[in-house]
């Protein structure tokens, strides 16, 4: 039924649209699928639209649908012989059906319907990988390239919340640190959050060359020395780090506050004025050391891409 198929391709044209918009990749491979995944993640939460993303406050379940119908597209795409098998009761029941040459049958909308209602278990982009591996020629690709700043709105209490005075991270976080800055440096403040798949969440806001004041929130890759870096620190069997370390206080200069998610308890650590390099006591200290470092340089880094775009 071509009007049926031509309302699916309107639908999945109106999802390139908004994916676009909002700086996911939309280049109709099979592991680009992901950004469904991304998608969803981002705009809900156990089940439902989150409040500030976008499927709150509109039609959502017409947007999981165009969903859908750009899934599907994708696949035949991808798929030499897949093809649609429409009737006028699944367009109405938002449960259309796609075939695959094997026989195979695929219910695009229904799987991002399920997607949405129970979350990462219901992972798209490894079931519809697994389904159409052995006809196209791509490898499974754990983690979809990003564009390297990618805009997201996200609350930070949403990751970490005050608990008697101390941060407690999110059980799906292993690491945040926030950086607020004296009235001098460049960066007034800067957030970075990672969580259990090392998916990177940053805040930050600065002063351009022309003393422009720059805001912005976005999803980006964690540098690997990071992961590195982390992993062996979560790979200890406990971690012992003092509350805070500074040589000296100095009234409102920068401080960095860091919080590391280590079997389930939230170990928190602020460094305030340096006089001299820390020297660590013990091991988690070194590793913990090495990160800020790490962490800075990144910091820097992003800083400077930033305020030269």
């Amino acid at each position: 039924m071509p009007e049926i198929k031509e309302h699916i391709k309107t639908q999945s044209e109106l999802i390139v649209k908004m994916f676009k918009e909002d700086g996911f990749n939309v280049d109709e491979t099979i592991s680009s699928i992901i950004e469904i995944d991304r998608f969803l993640d981002e705009n809900t939460e156990n089940g439902e639209p989150k409040k500030d993303g976008r499927l709150h406050g509109v039609d959502f379940k017409t947007i999981l649908f165009s969903i859908g119908s750009y899934l599907g597209e994708i696949i035949i795409k991808n798929v030499n012989g897949a093809q649609w098998i429409t009737n006028d009761q699944e367009l109405q029941d938002g449960d259309l059906l796609l075939k695959l040459p094997n026989g195979i049958e695929i219910k695009p909308v229904q799987k991002v319907i399920k997607r949405f209602q129970n979350g990462k278990s219901e992972a798209v982009y490894p079931y519809v990988y697994n389904l159409v591996k052995d006809f196209i020629n791509e490898p499974f690709k754990i983690n979809a390239t990003l564009p390297k700043y990618r805009k997201v709105n996200f609350e930070k209490i949403n990751i970490r919340k005050i608990d008697s005075k101390n941060y407690k991270l999110n059980e799906d976080y292993i690491f945040s640190y926030d950086f607020f800055g004296h009235h001098t440096d460049n960066i007034s403040s800067a957030g970075i959050y990672i969580n259990l798949i090392f998916e990177c969440k940053v805040d930050i806001s600065f002063r351009k060359k022309n003393l422009e004041t720059v805001s912005r929130q976005f999803e980006c890759e964690v540098p690997t020395e990071i992961k590195s870096k982390l992993s062996e620190i979560l790979n200890l069997d406990y971690i012992t780090l003092k509350h805070y370390y500074s040589h000296i206080f100095l009234e409102g200069f920068s401080t960095k506050d860091y919080v590391i998610n280590h079997n389930g308890v939230s170990h928190n650590a602020s460094i305030g004025t340096l006089l001299k390099k820390l020297e660590a006591e013990n091991d988690s200290e070194k590793l913990f050391f090495d990160l800020t470092e790490l962490i800075k340089k990144w910091q820097e880094e992003i800083y400077h891409e930033l305020s030269n775009q």
